[in-house]
């Protein structure tokens, strides 16, 4: 939203590094006058004050005149390029404004990993970016490029608008506010065609169900010549006056495709850097984040959901954008640890889909040898067992399904860390 009246906005002045010098030597100036009754002195001391007065005037002049707004991308994938924009109005009917600075700082605020204070530099982004020159009653645009490395919960701060113009003497400046935070989801990998094969082999063979659904739901898609016993309610009325014949409406029945997925965020112990039980969630938390983004029509049934690790959570509902953004900020803040409930979640699970449906558990550990430990009974472990598919991360089936994209990340991160990134859009 726009930024508050500029009345309103509390200005603040200070003497930058050269306005000191300005001023020690407009002092000295003075002073010798003074003692000295040099009047020339006197003349050049009163000189030399019009630039501060000026100065001063000038800021305070530009800065209640600007109204401020910030453009904020909606959804952030980390390792991705996102972009910021900055709207800045100049509603001043006199002067233009020239030099504007406006300072922004994006930290995180939640660490779902608990890494150390290392590793916690990247997520702390500060950004400046200038608008050289506002006209009278016209809006500049500025953008700002940044990657966010990490998932999780991040915070942008209060926005700090400033000006030197015209001396660089003095420095203006204003908090414009505008605090809010930003909740970014797990990195996007790549799915392959494997994958795909088997979502669409959910609607097909004795594993799957298909649901008929309304008439009202089907998707219309072509018109054809009037049959004997065919239902008179689907004759497209305005076509079949125009051609003379009756003309019946055809649609296509859509499969009930559901899916149940549950993610094992199992962490135990230490491993290796290069294989720690972090890693491994955080690619259970990337696979499930590229199949929510790469559904599609894929599925368009239930779309059912439970996350195991520090917490347990369960989401289920009709598959639609709504759910999905639910669990993927469900996922951004998720974090790993020993759940005792994966077991009642597996089974929660397959009563909220359609018979037969495949249950996925994406873990980072390899499957257990029996199911007794997880809290059920013999009954419902047989129930469960023709449905149950287990996808170990370190497995090889799971690498035929999914590929980060971490080589890419990188090099987009050192291509940042190079070189700065900044858009003008005159």
């Amino acid at each position: 939203m726009a930024n508050e009246s500029a009345k309103k906005r509390r200005l603040h002045i200070r003497l930058t590094p050269e306005g000191w010098v300005f001023v020690v030597i407009l002092a000295f100036i003075t002073v010798s006058a003074i003692l000295r009754s040099v009047n020339l002195l006197v003349v050049l001391a009163g000189m030399m004050i019009a630039p501060l007065l000026l100065s001063w005037r000038s800021q305070l002049h530009n800065l209640k005149s600007l109204i401020c707004k910030r453009i904020v991308p909606q959804h952030i994938h980390a390792g991705q390029i996102v972009n910021f924009q900055w709207e800045v109005r100049n509603t001043s009917s006199r002067l233009n404004a020239w030099n504007i600075l406006i300072s922004d700082t994006v930290q995180r605020s939640e660490d779902p990993n608990d890494r150390n204070k290392k590793d916690r530099k990247r997520d702390l982004v500060r950004t400046s970016v200038s608008f050289p020159q506002i006209c009278i009653g016209q809006s500049s645009y500025v953008s700002y490029k940044t990657l966010f490395a990490n998932r999780g919960i991040y915070k942008v701060k209060n926005a700090v608008v400033s000006t030197t113009f015209p001396f660089g003497l003095m420095r203006c400046h204003a908090n414009l506010g505008m605090p809010r935070s930003l909740i970014v989801f797990p990195r996007i990998g790549t799915l392959s065609a494997s994958w795909d094969r088997r979502l669409q082999s959910v609607a097909a063979g004795s594993e799957a169900l298909k649901r008929r659904r309304g008439i009202e739901e089907d998707e219309f898609y072509a018109l054809r010549e009037w049959r004997s016993g065919d239902n008179r309610r689907h004759i497209h009325w305005r076509t079949s006056a125009k051609l003379g014949q009756p003309m019946l409406r055809q649609f296509d029945q859509r499969s009930n495709r559901d899916l149940a997925m549950v993610l094992d965020l199992f962490t135990d112990g230490e491993l290796a850097e290069f294989d720690s039980w972090s890693t491994r969630c955080e690619t259970v938390l990337s696979f499930a984040s590229t199949v929510l983004a790469k559904l599609g029509t894929a599925v368009q049934g239930q779309v059912a959901f439970g996350i195991c690790g520090n917490s347990t959570e369960i989401l289920t509902g009709r598959y639609q954008h709504e759910l999905v953004m639910q669990i993927m900020r469900s996922l951004a803040v998720a974090r790993g640890g020993m759940s005792e409930s994966l077991g009642r979640t597996i089974l929660e699970l397959a009563s909220c889909v359609s018979t037969g449906t495949p249950i996925y558990v994406v873990s980072s550990r390899a499957r257990p040898e029996g199911l007794s430990k997880w809290g059920l009974t013999e009954s419902e472990r047989t129930s469960l067992m023709p449905i149950l598919r287990w996808l170990h991360v370190r497995s090889a089936e799971f690498a035929e399904l999914f590929t980060e994209n971490s080589e890419n990340n990188e090099r987009q991160i050192q291509q940042l860390q190079q070189k700065w990134v900044s858009d003008a859009d005159d």
